[in-house]
């Protein structure tokens, strides 16, 4: 019998294809490759959010599961706006919120409310205090699903070394990171106009996929550095393929002259 498997987190754990991307792109997701292999699937990813965007949806959903994959964002994203405007969490500045696509999601009026929240973030944010409320999260939820039996993965794209911005040491279940240097290998061109769900092509999706559900059938426990011990594909052909449907999809929203 397959797994229902609850998945809560970014970019990195959404299968939602914006409107302007569907005639352009597939679900190539490892999430979507887990279901081919016979598994239900459940994802709360909101592309953009930040990790307590994920933890208020793990909190209201998490008792349907015995298997769970978190995925923990950057740690200075914003935590504290709304969850109707989570997917700008990432944006640092007004230009980034304009230059690429996610403020075609709102409308004008909201378009100026995230205008004043990315403004007062400037001033606002402190990486410490990011990091402790990080820390907390990630420890409430690894304790949490330890109680309750759920087998647990940690995914953790943006941490590039163990350890270091979040301690592992109260992990009750695995911790894999380092995913976006896999992620920027593969692309080498800036992030916008990433057409790649979940930020890898279908085959780098498949190897992660994988090596999740692997986890999730394992009692151990593991910390694996993604990018050295992960064997991911890295063609120009593979990346080519992607690099072509985003230009016409960025030329097509005229992102790109």
């Amino acid at each position: 019998m397959g797994l229902h498997i609850g998945v809560f987190g970014d970019s990195f754990a959404s299968r939602t294809i914006h409107p302007s991307m569907i005639k352009h792109k597939l679900d190539e997701s490892w999430m979507q490759h887990i279901t081919k292999l016979g598994h239900k699937v459940s994802s709360y990813g909101i592309s953009g959010s930040a990790s307590y965007h994920a933890y208020t949806l793990f909190m209201n959903h998490y008792p349907q599961f015995e298997h769970i994959v978190f995925t923990w964002s950057y740690v200075n994203r914003m935590q504290t706006v709304p969850l109707k405007y989570a997917g700008i969490s990432s944006c640092k500045d007004i230009e980034q919120f304009y230059s690429s696509n996610i403020f075609l999601n709102y409308s004008k009026e909201e378009q100026a409310e995230i205008v004043q929240m990315i403004l007062g973030y400037q001033y606002l944010c402190d990486f410490n205090f990011n990091k402790w409320v990080q820390q907390k999260m990630f420890d409430d939820v690894n304790e949490l699903c330890y109680k309750k039996n759920i087998k647990l993965v940690n995914l953790l794209p943006f941490t590039l070394k163990a350890n270091y911005e979040i301690d592992f040491s109260n992990r009750k279940g695995d911790c894999l990171y380092r995913l976006v240097e896999v992620s920027k290998k593969e692309w080498q061109m800036p992030t916008t106009g990433d057409i790649r769900s979940t930020h890898l092509s279908k085959e780098n999706n498949e190897i992660l996929g994988n090596i999740i559900l692997e986890r999730l059938n394992d009692d151990k426990n593991i910390i694996m550095d993604l990018f050295l011990e992960g064997n991911f594909l890295y063609h120009d052909e593979i990346a080519n393929r992607y690099r072509k449907i985003s230009d016409h999809w960025t030329r097509e929203l005229g992102m790109l002259k």
